[in-house]
């Protein structure tokens, strides 16, 4: 089953700037916000963001 997030997926061999406007244009069209590691400027928005990661979409393996 495809997800209706799939067209903003990146190839493996996107550039960063093509990952960039991916994610800019889901967020744009209200599908959702990518945040990529190594993101937070701190240690506590480091934990919000894998508490709510947790939280969506269960514990990294």
């Amino acid at each position: 089953m495809r997800s209706s997030l799939a067209r903003f997926m990146a190839r493996e061999n996107a550039t960063p700037e093509e990952i960039k406007k991916f994610a800019a244009a889901a967020w744009h069209q209200g599908k959702g916000l990518w945040i990529p590691d190594g993101y937070s400027r701190n240690e506590i928005e480091r934990e919000f963001f894998e508490a709510l990661g947790n939280e969506l979409y269960g514990r990294r393996k």
